[in-house]
């Protein structure tokens, strides 16, 4: 018969290891309290500063794009009262990057462009919706355009 006292339990898996490795044993109890709230300090602290910088950029490039269209707008407006029910267009105004084109809706062909931007830049569907109401047009990162219809004769 064997006795009970003599018996030995085998080791669990991570007091093996610890034995085996005591380097490779190190658990978050045995790292200080101070250096334990540091890093839970320091990882609030990104997750906090990562949303503050995430709803920034929003709030910012939302604050652009409505400048942008604004700008557009405006713009269009002006260019509206100076050739509203002109037969004969005037030269059309130049001013930092804008540019403007004047298109026959039946063609597709510019009547009148701001110098360097002689190309139509609206296709047959974007002229379609444009001649019935306001199209703004992203193009890549470059350039943001606003389509809209204007009487040019009397």
């Amino acid at each position: 018969m064997s006795d009970p006292r003599n018996a030995t339990t085998e080791p669990t898996a991570g007091e093996r290891d610890a034995q085996q490795s005591p380097d490779r044993a190190i658990s978050l109890r045995r790292v200080p309290f101070r250096v334990r709230l540091t890093l839970g300090f320091a990882a609030v602290m990104i997750v906090l500063f990562g949303g503050l910088a995430l709803l920034l950029h929003e709030r910012f490039a939302a604050s652009l794009d409505q400048g942008l269209d604004r700008s557009l707008r405006t713009h269009a407006a002006d260019l509206t009262t100076l050739v509203h029910g002109e037969s004969a267009l005037p030269s059309l105004p130049e001013a930092g990057d804008t540019f403007a084109q004047i298109i026959d809706p039946r063609t597709g062909r510019v009547r009148d462009a701001t110098q360097g931007h002689v190309a139509p830049l609206l296709n047959r569907p974007q002229l379609r919706v444009s001649a019935t109401s306001q199209l703004t047009i992203n193009r890549g990162d470059n350039a943001r355009l606003l389509a809209q219809s204007v009487d040019t004769q009397r």
